[in-house]
């Protein structure tokens, strides 16, 4: 265990220690900005979007084939809206409205914005 991880553990105060080891796993590059969970929103709906598009036309004419495109285009509207719904601070839960794809995506789109009512992520370079 590193001594910057030891010093986080001998702290009692709960909130101290998720700011260290925020601060921690920023320093070590583990931790997405609200920026890269907006890039990973656009790319994997717009992605998800297309394919599910081309796989419901697929399925008239190849229905094995065009199923495997449409649950593809699933997969990748639910983790576009699990980087929506994370970009804007909420709960990984409401990736579930990818499922619901692309009318689904007004649930993400309309909910609040509460990014910085999450924890304080103190700033990395003093």
């Amino acid at each position: 265990m590193s001594e910057h991880c030891q010093i986080i553990i001998k702290q009692n105060n709960p909130a101290s220690n998720i700011i260290e080891l925020t601060k921690y796993r920023q320093e070590e590059g583990t931790v997405k900005t609200k920026e890269q969970y907006q890039a990973g929103r656009d790319v994997y709906c717009w992605l998800g979007f297309g394919i599910g598009f081309i796989g419901n036309v697929t399925r008239i004419f190849s229905p094995g084939f065009g199923t495997m495109l449409v649950l593809t285009a699933l997969i990748l509207n639910i983790v576009g809206c699990y980087n929506w719904a994370m970009s804007k601070g909420r709960s990984p839960l409401f990736c579930l409205w990818g499922v619901l794809a692309p009318i689904g995506f007004l649930g993400p789109a309309l909910l609040q914005d509460n990014w910085y009512g999450r924890a304080p992520v103190p700033d990395v370079n003093p």
